[in-house]
């Protein structure tokens, strides 16, 4: 998102170096088609499939899925298709092999368990595998990935036969684990253990993945699927980005397991944690745009060059009476849906590349959204 993929761009490389070691060990390991990379693989000096941190690790099956995240980002977040033909989906492709063959149908037929399966960094194989099914990272991140290969290969128009066995297990994947309290429902990690973080824990929940990995929850979503995430996080203490993915806090640091919240009131600790979670300034996990989702109504501060879903180069400013400037321009040929930064009002666009007003359609089904066709290389601008 901050334009700066030089932190990431170890794992595009590292896996694509390691990419016929990590199908060797789905087959040696597993006996299973495609791919898979395990928990905490540090390759050592000479390429092996057996190596592994510990066997009960090696069930923690959605840490594969988490770094083909990151590597599914660079595509959808720069836009390039090379990237996306050649180093993404050979990799993603495999992995979801893996995934849906890893998934067994249960007795009824309707629904595909994942076991054993690991809560990551908690419980270990257990006893009848009580702990040790189904587990939300698990559920989150296989659903994910099938989703995302069958959404690129139908854009590349290839693996055409591998897109239903993809979709289906996708759909059909047992439904998260949650539990009830006095105000509603949480979500558990697990089927069997409720909620809880003590002291001593990894700072990770993975109940919270369908929000901070998988962007299934989002600001776009039902009030009562964000609700359900809030009344987590008052379970077991906030993970900061959640509550801000989710558009709370906009006037407070979220509390964290250890301490209660803190009102923003200064220029310092906004910035701190806008550097923290630039998500406050700019959000498009949805695909669509928001601008300033999370800052407090005095703020005054501007981004330029931020990346958003789909392919965009985001630049915009607001002052305490509300956004003053907005610019984007498209990395590809794709519909751009920006919340619309006035509400009420109808924006004009124009495209600064031809210098030509857009004519654009307001979708008012949740909330206000500009939305129209954009052109790769085209910069637009939005005014009030």
């Amino acid at each position: 998102m901050r334009n700066q993929y030089e932190p990431k761009i170890q794992w595009p490389r590292l896996v694509s170096h390691w990419h016929e070691t990590f199908k060797e060990r789905a087959r040696l390991r597993f006996g299973l088609p495609g791919m898979i990379m395990p928990h905490g693989y540090l390759p050592a000096a000479a390429q092996s499939p057996w190596y592994a941190e510990n066997a009960v690790l090696d069930f923690t099956l959605e840490v594969a899925g988490q770094v083909m995240k990151v590597i599914w980002n660079f595509w959808d977040y720069t836009g390039d298709e090379a990237y996306l033909k050649e180093t993404c989906y050979p990799l993603l492709k495999d992995l979801a092999i893996f995934y849906e063959a890893f998934a067994r149908r249960g007795w009824d037929g309707k629904v595909f368990n994942l076991e054993p399966t690991v809560e990551t960094e908690s419980y270990g194989i257990s006893y009848r595998m009580e702990y040790t099914r189904n587990n939300t990272g698990a559920l989150t991140m296989f659903r994910k990935i099938l989703n995302l290969a069958a959404e690129a290969a139908e854009y590349l128009n290839v693996d055409a036969d591998l897109i239903p066995g993809w979709k289906e297990v996708a759909d059909k994947l047992a439904p998260y684990p949650t539990f009830l309290v006095e105000g509603g429902e949480v979500m558990g990690a697990n089927e069997k253990a409720f909620p809880r973080y003590t002291r001593g824990d990894h700072f990770m929940y993975s109940g919270f993945y369908p929000v901070n990995l998988a962007d299934e929850i989002t600001l776009d979503s039902p009030a009562e699927e964000k609700a359900l995430i809030s009344r987590t996080l008052d379970i077991i203490g906030s993970s900061n980005s959640v509550q801000i993915l989710i558009g709370n806090s906009k006037d407070y640091i979220p509390r964290s397991y250890a301490s209660g919240a803190r009102k923003i009131e200064d220029y310092r600790t906004l910035a701190a944690q806008i550097s923290s979670v630039p998500e406050r300034l700019m959000n498009s996990r949805s695909g669509r745009i928001y601008l300033f989702p999370v800052v407090p109504d005095w703020t005054v501060t501007a981004f330029r060059g931020f990346l958003a879903r789909g392919g965009f180069e985001v630049s915009a400013a607001r002052d305490e009476n509300g956004v003053q400037a907005v610019t984007i321009k498209a990395r590809r040929n794709t519909p751009l849906q920006l919340m619309n930064p006035w509400n009420g009002r109808k924006p004009v666009v124009t495209d600064l590349t031809t210098g030509k007003t857009i004519n654009y359609r307001m979708d008012t089904g949740n909330k206000e959204c500009i939305v129209f066709n954009a052109e790769a290389g085209h910069l637009y601008s939005f005014d009030k």
